[in-house]
């Protein structure tokens, strides 16, 4: 008597293109041009072996796309420099739903995107979502974005599309996911060191600073403070700059001039000088025009980091 009983098929369709339905060890390298009824590599759903529940259930619970989606993740063949591969014919497809995404045409550009049998390149995703931001349509900026990122290789994985989702966020006011998609952006380590999916620097900073001063001015502590300590773990408190430094030898090359990079270009740059040391003076009222400053804007904080009373916001 077999494993199966005397059974040879267990269930309705002899092999799952799920990896992690039927094997024991290791997921399953299938041969499709001999899949057989005797199953002798196990591919299939296998009853009365070790662990055998728990895939049974998990084919129970299989969605409506469930097979189409892992056969076509495990057809996909990436390139040896982990790109993805680009279909031609696809090319004019993408193109109009970038053209529509930003003409403002969400809807028409999504029902465009529904189309593509590729996997979409990483333009498509941030137009997609920077046309969310205008009305503050969250739920949509986030579906997008979970359509194209684990699912699709973490194509959608990307600075500007967090960035995108982060001002979604803020614009519908939902403190929530603002910590959202700054835990997103730091990432797990299986996004950041495994399918080496990280987030380039200057997007890092950008985004946390975004949402630091969000949470600064809606009362959130607890979340500033772990977004500032992770400002000041990565080196990214100053970033403000070396951006402005970035800038200006940037407008310098396009004028012909000779850039020289040396290690006192911070110091010059912005505020890096002490005030005080230069004249107590200007400090003093560059201190009292940031305190005006924040009176005017409408912000819960005092500048010494206590609240405001509410009769003094605007």
């Amino acid at each position: 008597m077999s494993a199966r009983n005397g059974h040879r098929v267990t269930h309705d369709l002899l092999h799952s293109y799920d990896p992690y339905i039927g094997r024991l060890q290791k997921p399953a390298v299938v041969d499709h041009e001999n899949i057989t009824v005797e199953d002798p590599n196990r591919v299939g759903l296998n009853a009365a072996t070790l662990d055998c529940r728990g895939r049974i259930y998990r084919w129970l619970r299989r969605g409506p796309f469930f097979q189409e989606d892992h056969y076509f993740r495990r057809s996909i063949r990436r390139a040896r420099d982990g790109s993805m591969p680009v279909s031609v014919h696809e090319v004019p497809l993408m193109k109009k739903i970038v053209r529509l995404a930003r003409k403002g045409h969400l809807k028409a550009a999504c029902e465009e995107y529904r189309r593509a049998t590729s996997i979409p390149p990483v333009e498509v995703y941030r137009a997609l979502t920077a046309a969310c931001v205008a009305d503050g349509k969250l739920a949509d900026a986030i579906a997008i974005f979970e359509d194209g990122d684990s699912r699709l290789f973490y194509v959608a994985r990307d600075g500007e599309v967090l960035h995108n989702l982060l001002r979604c966020a803020i614009a519908a006011e939902h403190r929530v996911r603002v910590m959202w998609v700054y835990n997103l952006m730091r990432g797990r380590h299986y996004e950041n060191n495994v399918v080496r999916a990280e987030v380039d620097v200057i997007w890092r900073y950008r985004i946390a600073t975004l949402a630091l001063e969000y949470l600064l001015d809606h009362s959130a502590g607890e979340e500033a403070r772990a977004v500032y300590a992770y400002l000041v773990e990565e080196a990214l408190a100053d970033g403000d700059l070396y951006v402005r430094a970035g800038t200006l030898m940037r407008e310098a090359l396009q004028a012909g001039q000779t850039v020289q990079v040396s290690a006192d270009v911070l110091a010059k740059v912005g505020l890096a000088r002490s005030a005080e040391a230069i004249a107590p003076h200007v400090a003093a009222e560059l201190y009292q025009r940031y305190v005006e400053g924040l009176a005017a804007g409408g912000s819960g904080w005092a500048a010494r980091g206590l609240r405001l009373p509410r009769h003094t916001r605007g």
